[in-house]
């Protein structure tokens, strides 16, 4: 059930602003993990927060059934599912405030990430097991659990209709239909290093002009008519000063 490796990702835990600022530091210290992904973090990651926020709201979203029907048939269409996608194109008046949680979690999520707000939605939703599409019916309400941080983590915290949170152990099948929600990491990989390339190309220091000497003039072509009496010409003619060419001639001849 746990294919977390596959979206997050090492970037998508560093502020861009630390590591165009100097060196990469993680945005929360590392947690002491007790059991899987309840850890007891240091400082609380404000990601993980938000990500839970979302999950709580949109898992209970799922009482009205014309929008469990949209949310279900979307999972079942696709392996993920653009959440602020999903949530924008419903017709169902529960999705109304997931859509406004989605777009303030897009927002804050940008914010915390050092991304543009013009990246759009990273957040995506997708079944936690095909196994389990079978059981996945109008009549069932699925829970909603926050991706693991982690491959090491032995369970996820889920969330049902009602508010109320469930251990699932992440090694196995969970007995009742449950969505994950995670982040898209490729494509916040992708905003971000365009990110960094541009900070990265600002910093860079400007190349400096060719230097010229203002108080040089103008260089031209040297001709024959610029040589004085007795200077010996540029050209390689080395006749003797103030002798015509015809008798210089004749002498060589000779």
């Amino acid at each position: 059930m746990n294919r977390s490796g596959k979206r997050r990702g090492g970037l998508i835990g560093v502020p861009l602003s630390a590591v165009v600022g100097g060196a990469v530091q993680p945005a929360v210290a590392a947690p002491v993990r007790d059991a899987g992904d309840r850890a007891t973090p240091f400082r609380k990651s404000p990601v993980r927060s938000t990500e839970r926020e979302i999950a709580r709201t949109l898992s209970a979203s799922l009482r009205d059934p014309r929008w469990r029907e949209q949310v279900r048939t979307a999972v079942l269409g696709t392996e993920d599912v653009d959440l602020q996608a999903l949530t924008g194109r419903t017709a169902a008046p529960a999705g109304g405030k997931p859509l406004a949680s989605v777009s303030a979690a897009d927002r804050r999520l940008a914010g915390l990430k050092g991304l543009p707000a013009s990246t759009g939605s990273p957040l995506r939703v997708r079944l936690g097991s095909p196994s389990t599409r079978p059981h996945l019916d109008a009549g069932v309400t699925p829970r909603i659990a926050v991706a693991a941080a982690d491959d090491h983590a032995k369970d996820i915290t889920a969330y049902d209709s009602q508010g109320h949170a469930h251990a699932v152990d992440a090694a196995r099948v969970p007995d009742r239909p449950l969505y994950i929600l995670d982040i898209d990491v490729t494509k916040a990989h992708r905003v971000g290093l365009k990110v960094l390339q541009k900070a990265f190309a600002d910093k860079a220091p400007a190349s400096r002009p060719p230097y010229v000497d203002e108080r040089a003039g103008p260089r031209r072509e040297r001709r024959r008519s610029d040589v004085r009496p007795g200077q010996a010409p540029p050209f390689g003619d080395r006749r003797e000063p103030g002798r015509p060419a015809e008798q210089d001639t004749r002498r060589r001849r000779a």
